[in-house]
């Protein structure tokens, strides 16, 4: 399966991509892949630290480690 990513470019989007990927990690669980809903969450936690971190002034405009 092919899937084309973009830049999610405002906060509705946002809201979207969180409420897809929130419904995949419960697909996995409910089906017994476990390991899957683990790296489902660890997505999802990263891309916030992320955020956070670039909001906090630790990362540059491109998100990309100094």
């Amino acid at each position: 399966m092919t899937q084309n990513f973009r830049s999610i470019e405002n906060n509705q989007e946002k809201y979207q991509a969180y409420k897809v990927q929130i419904e995949r990690f419960k697909k996995a669980r409910e089906q017994g892949f476990y390991f899957e809903g683990i790296f489902i969450l660890y997505a999802t936690l990263e891309d916030r630290m992320s955020a956070f971190l670039y909001h906090a002034g630790a990362l540059n405009n491109q998100r990309q480690k100094l």
